[in-house]
């Protein structure tokens, strides 16, 4: 069983495509919900596809982030003016992309692309992270550096 990123539901594996690109090598999304992303999605749209982002980057922009985290570029302008322009992590003055808890969805940040990659290497699972704070410092003190 697995639960859908888009519904919510738990189905079962066959309910799912295959995805190499995901470490448990299943799609996040059931079949279903897939499926009416590819059909309403613009960028994906059979008779669009490919002509949306180039005739209308603005409006594929702020129809991706309305879709998958719920804020307008305005919101997006307001967090990178709070942040300084800077990763939220490491601080560094760097292109910046959108981080979201990936169970609930509720965007945190801006993040650049190694630490956004970092948390979702560690699973976003603190623990683990701590863990990894306390390998670092344990072995900082050792090596001097």
């Amino acid at each position: 069983m697995k639960k859908c990123t888009k519904c919510g539901e738990q189905k079962e594996l066959s309910e799912f495509y295959a995805n190499k690109g995901n470490k448990n090598g299943i799609h996040s999304e059931c079949k279903g919900c897939h499926l009416e992303y590819k059909r309403t999605h613009p960028v994906n749209n059979v008779e669009t596809k490919g002509l949306y982002n180039k005739m209308n980057p603005h409006k594929a922009m702020v129809w991706r982030l309305k879709s998958r985290y719920g804020i307008t570029p305005e919101d997006l302008k307001e967090m990178k003016m709070s942040q300084d322009s800077k990763c939220a992590i490491c601080n560094k003055d760097v292109p910046l992309k959108v981080d979201h808890d990936h169970s609930t969805n509720v965007v945190r940040g801006l993040l650049c692309n190694g630490c956004n990659r970092g948390i979702g290497f560690f699973n976003e699972n603190v623990s683990v992270l701590e863990s990894a704070i306390r390998y670092l410092n344990k072995h900082k003190a050792q090596t001097g550096g």
